[in-house]
């Protein structure tokens, strides 16, 4: 049971909601060039760099989501004063029944046998 506790977020902060409070929270610690944000309240054909703070904002990741970045946003999102309002996305996002199965399908090549 140790270990699982380890895999839990707990009071640890996934990256993702690291980079997330910063973006939306206008912290210096935070590399606005290394996000794409969409404003928009931008007139289209306008540059315009995006600023916070912010109340909203959708989180998209190309590639697989986990259940421990979603649930380390949800905390950030309803700690936050006043409470933040986060969509959180992804390319896929499978069952812990599907992760089990690719765990065993990795574990049976590894050793040889056939998936």
């Amino acid at each position: 049971m140790a270990g699982v506790k380890n895999l839990l977020a707990g009071n640890q902060q996934a990256a993702v909601t690291v980079a997330v409070e910063g973006l939306m929270d206008a912290k210096a610690s935070a590399d606005p060039d290394a996000f794409i944000t969409f404003d928009p309240k931008v007139v289209p054909g306008r540059a315009s760099k995006a600023a916070g703070p912010f109340k909203e904002a959708v989180v998209f990741m190309i590639g697989g989501g986990n259940y421990l970045e979603y649930e380390s946003l949800s905390l950030y999102a309803s700690r936050s004063q006043p409470p933040k309002n986060i969509l959180y996305g992804a390319t896929d996002i499978i069952s812990p029944e599907a992760f089990a199965k690719q765990l065993a399908d990795l574990g049976k090549q590894s050793s040889g046998g056939t998936a």
